[in-house]
């Protein structure tokens, strides 16, 4: 009697199989039973091998497609540094082809300037030091050209069980080049000043104020510099700084020097003709010209105004008045003309820094701080409750399940869940009190004079806020997620910044273990026996 058997298996085991059978009739026609077993056993063995084979083919096809089609650049190298394999990715931020890349090592493509770092991370990898290297580096293009890249590194088996390296390459070229931009800007506005400062024929005070600027930090340390230079350069003159508050788009004056106040507090840029026409304002008579309304009383005297433009971005505006029915001297005009342009590249240069600092200390997608921030905020605050004698609660916050959920749903609904969490935090806390995402889906808040039992109130209130709202994302609600909290209070449990947030953290811990979705209170260790 013949089997006929149908396997979905490769071409060559086919073959193979097709083989065996013809033998093993043609011995059992001749009645060999021991070479039949035998051979059957031989057949049955170099098949399940090849069924093997194949499956480990199936997988690594699989991983490599998975290489080929990231977002990001890929590669194989050989543990002394060549290329064996590379993503589309790498093959175009690079340059060049497989078959050029493959001839190539990283060593031959790093700048010669990071090529002893690279060196130095790839022996720690070799070595067992790490598991992973990341670091920022320079490749040369095909080309000629510079790519700045994040490149992280980690040692895997693969080609026959050999160890290689398995490489992500991310081209950050385009924020590097920003920076750049920036820092030229920086330079070439203070180029400017200077040479300004050059031309200006009060060049005593110029200097001065020029030197007190570029000491200056925030916005609100230039306003008295600002006045005392003013005071004496246009002693006898009336004047006054006012600066865009582009929050409610209002002008507030800041600052007013002379004998009389000459501006309201707070006013519209509409209000002022020159900001309008974005020019520079010089009446000699009042009689021939009609005031603006954010005069508090029309001037008696040649007057100046003076918007701040930088790229067409308004940063404030200086009005200049005579105290008398007499016009603006040219020479003041002239001075009046040179220090604003100083103190408006001042307030630019100000505001950028100011710009790129919250930027630098800002959780891009919650909008809350980050753990930078809190590592120069916690200290600060703990020495002024200290001064104070007050205390300040440290609460640690961490989403429930969301390793599962983000599994289940994806990264970027766990996205929209943390922007969620974000508002919240932002709406429920007092603007005192200060949030930052610590990492992944935990959450730091200190919150200062404030009793315990309020602040348990209103961390319950937070729960109840998280569990009423839901996230609506590709067509469908999302699961409610929870929050576990743990709190712990200064000077009580600790002094330092370290402390306490391992005492909210051992909180916290309790809290999960005890079943979630509530608030612990830190308790020290009892005295061992």
């Amino acid at each position: 009697m013949l089997f006929l058997v149908s396997l979905s298996i490769s071409p060559s085991v086919s073959l193979e199989l097709f083989l065996g059978v013809i033998i093993l009739l043609v011995l059992l026609s001749y009645g060999s039973l021991s070479a039949h077993q035998t051979l059957r056993n031989s057949i049955l063995k170099t098949l399940e091998n090849n069924l093997l084979i194949e499956e480990l083919k199936i997988s690594e096809d699989n991983f490599r497609n998975i290489i080929e089609n990231a977002p990001i650049g890929m590669a194989f190298l050989s543990l002394d540094g060549k290329y064996l394999d590379a993503n589309h990715v790498v093959l175009e931020l690079l340059g060049y082809t497989k078959e050029e890349l493959s001839k190539l090592s990283y060593q031959q493509i790093t700048h010669p300037d990071d090529l002893e770092n690279s060196l130095h991370a790839v022996h720690k990898l070799i070595n067992g030091e790490t598991s992973v290297v990341r670091l920022e580096k320079r490749y040369i293009h095909k080309n000629g050209s510079i790519i700045t890249a994040i490149s992280s590194g980690t040692i895997i088996h693969q080609y026959d069980n050999l160890k290689v390296f398995l490489t992500q390459i991310v081209d950050i070229s385009d924020r590097v080049a920003n920076e750049h931009k920036i820092l030229d800007l920086n330079n070439k506005t203070i180029s400017t000043l200077n040479e300004l400062t050059l031309l200006e024929k009060n060049e005593k005070l110029v200097n001065k104020l020029n030197g007190m600027l570029q000491l200056c930090i925030t916005m609100d340390e230039t306003y008295p510099r600002i006045n005392l230079i003013a005071q004496e350069l246009f002693s006898g003159f009336n004047g006054a700084l006012s600066v865009l508050n582009k929050s409610n788009n209002s002008l507030e004056t800041v600052i007013q020097w002379g004998k009389d106040k000459i501006l309201r507090n707070i006013f519209s840029p509409e209000d002022c003709f020159s900001i309008r026409e974005g020019s520079i304002t010089i009446i000699d008579d009042p009689e021939t010209w009609v005031a603006c309304p954010h005069y508090l009383n029309p001037p008696v005297g040649g007057y100046m105004v003076l918007p701040l433009f930088v790229q067409n971005d308004l940063l404030g505006v200086i009005h200049l008045s005579a105290q008398s029915a007499i016009p603006i001297p040219k020479h003041l005009q002239d001075t009046a003309l040179t220090f604003s342009n100083m103190v408006k590249i001042a307030l630019s240069n100000i505001k950028l820094r100011e710009k790129l600092r919250e930027q630098s200390l800002r959780d891009a997608l919650t909008g809350l701080y980050n753990r930078r921030y809190i590592n120069e905020y916690l200290p600060n605050e703990l020495a002024k409750m200290m001064r104070e004698k007050s205390t300040l609660n440290v609460i640690m916050m961490d989403l429930d399940n969301f390793k599962k959920f983000n599994d289940d749903y994806g990264h970027e609904a766990g996205d929209e869940v943390l922007k969620l969490i974000g508002q919240i935090i932002n709406q429920k806390f007092r603007v005192g009190d200060t949030a930052c995402r610590f990492g992944g889906e935990e959450f730091l808040i200190t919150m200062v004079h404030t009793e315990l039992n309020d602040c348990i109130q209103r961390l319950e209130e937070f729960q109840k806020a998280i569990k009423s709202k839901s996230v609506f994302f590709n067509n469908q609600i999302l699961p409610v997620v929870t929050v576990s909290i743990g709190l712990a209070i200064a000077p009580k449990h600790g002094t330092t910044m370290d402390e306490l947030i391992q005492a909210a953290d051992q909180a916290l811990y309790k809290a999960k273990m005890l079943g979630k979705n509530r608030i612990e209170l830190y308790e020290p260790p009892g005295p061992r026996s």
